[in-house]
């Protein structure tokens, strides 16, 4: 997160879990630990408004802690928004720490401009 900040970049999650879920995931230590901003999109109008794919829910899912999900699916993609409000770049199809270095690379690139 430092250096998202240092590159001037605000970072929020968006998560088809709802706000029960993302609190104990914030509070989590290993995980969110209070450092990203989380929004609830249960319904996954959010997502829809994206344009990503939203699944119906799979029995017996688990997330990385073991705890049953409950809930859809929304395609995991990051979107970089510029500061004029526009969808600047977009990233998916990659593991998460791909996705991270990825992220960070194109919002320095964007910062540079």
């Amino acid at each position: 997160m430092d250096d998202f900040t240092a590159a001037g970049a605000s970072v929020i999650g968006v998560s088809r879990d709802n706000i029960e879920r993302l609190n104990d995931f914030s509070a989590d230590r290993e995980y969110g630990a209070g450092n990203l901003a989380v929004a609830s999109d249960e319904s996954g109008e959010i997502a829809r408004s994206y344009g990503l794919k939203v699944g119906d829910a799979r029995e017996g899912a688990t997330d990385t802690r073991g705890i049953e999900i409950g809930h859809g699916f929304a395609e995991r993609i990051t979107f970089i928004v510029a500061p004029d409000g526009k969808i600047a770049e977009t990233i998916g199809g990659v593991s998460a720490m791909e996705n991270v270095r990825l992220t960070l690379e194109a919002v320095q690139e964007l910062g540079g401009q």
